[in-house]
């Protein structure tokens, strides 16, 4: 049975799951027995976590969807309140003290309501989304409102995700439930490099290079930030494994890195284009078209609908690439029904060079592709 893996849209997901074992005895007898940690190791441990919370809960959000529902009750005979009500809840981060933060696409993804932005110490500021990453659950936002803070505020520092470890401790602070903001959890980080299918109210789609961590998962902490001991940005917390407890999903900072550079470069996040239509490699295909592999992904033109195998100018046009190509692998990543090209270009960027893997008419190929934005 395929497991399914949840965003939340409406009151959104995720957090990271509960300190234990912070409390101690004290102890002063030097004839303890070997082994046994002392009660001032555990009091410099809790004491790290606190630190790291005061360093990095000023600069979380909770991020509110709000809509005039006054039409839509009528509709049905019922009488609302006029005036903005609140519709779903998630949470974000600044990044910049004039008011940039950062949250999932889908916390903002209906695009016909208002949001707003509530602080760490309960004030409230309009906000507008700047953008939202085509591939990757990731929104730029900017706060908006009259307030003689923005300029001056919080900000939350970013760690190098590819530095982190598995057994590395991390806290999770965010806007559980919709209703505790700043709610703050504690877990490990439990693996990287994951891949997952999400799937909510908007679809499915897959998501790759991810962090997992052990922690406890709450709708309303979507967007929220995965911090290390220094109180620096590993990870966006991103989605849950509905059917176990304790295995979350977040988007490493080094990903967010990139999409934030992007948008500081071009007003707007860009992302390569690989320039080819294509059909996944499976055993049926293998044996309909005579190939030599039953993975990868076979270039082939629609002439009906007029549509090439490779688009005329593309990277792959200039790479080489031609119809009936099988390209296997990228970068040593084979293309499978889980693994995509969509999912290959989630963590590449415009100007990033790529290696291919093809097959051609029999024999193996490799070649250079320099990827570009889709034009």
């Amino acid at each position: 049975m395929k497991k399914q893996f949840y965003v939340y849209t409406a009151l959104i997901a995720l957090v990271f799951g509960g300190i234990g074992g912070l409390g101690g005895e004290l102890i002063f007898d030097d004839d303890r027995p070997e082994g046994r940690r002392p009660a001032r190791e555990v009091h410099s441990e809790a004491t790290s976590y606190v630190d790291a919370w005061e360093d990095a809960s000023p600069a979380v959000v909770s991020v509110v969807a709000q809509k005039d529902l006054t039409d839509y009750y009528s509709r049905f005979g019922f009488t609302a309140v006029a005036g903005p009500t609140t519709v779903s809840s998630g949470t974000g981060f600044i990044i910049t003290a004039d008011g940039i933060l950062v949250t999932n696409r889908h916390v903002v993804e209906d695009d016909s309501a208002d949001y707003v932005v509530i602080l760490s110490d309960g004030s409230e500021i309009e906000a507008e989304v700047l953008a939202k990453d085509a591939l990757n659950d990731i929104a730029i936002m900017q706060l908006t409102g009259d307030d003689d803070r923005i300029g001056a505020l919080e900000v939350l520092d970013f760690a190098d995700s590819d530095e982190v470890s598995v057994g590395e401790p991390v806290l999770a602070i965010g806007n559980a439930l919709g209703q505790y903001s700043n709610t703050t959890t504690a877990g490990i980080i439990s693996a990287t490099g994951r891949q997952i299918s999400v799937g909510n109210a908007g679809g499915s789609y897959s998501l790759v290079d991810l962090i997992q961590t052990d922690a406890a998962i709450n709708p309303g902490n979507s967007g929220g930030p995965l911090v290390n001991i220094d109180g620096e940005l590993v990870g966006m917390n991103t989605a849950i494994d509905s059917t176990a407890e304790g295995i979350g999903f977040a988007i490493p900072s080094n990903d967010i890195s990139g999409v934030l550079k992007s948008y500081e470069e071009h007003g707007r996040i860009i992302r390569p284009f690989l320039g080819v239509r294509y059909i996944p490699v499976t055993q049926s295909v293998q044996q309909r078209f005579s190939l030599d592999y039953d993975y990868g992904i076979l270039l082939l033109g629609d002439d009906e609908l007029g549509e090439p195998a490779i688009v005329t100018g593309s990277s792959a046009d200039k790479a080489g690439l031609l119809e009936n190509d099988v390209i296997l692998s990228v970068d040593g990543n084979p293309f499978t029904s889980t693994y995509t090209p969509r999912n290959s270009l989630s963590t590449l960027f415009v100007g990033d060079e790529i290696k291919l893997e093809v097959w051609r008419a029999g024999a193996i190929l490799e070649l250079d592709l320099l990827l570009e934005e889709r034009k």
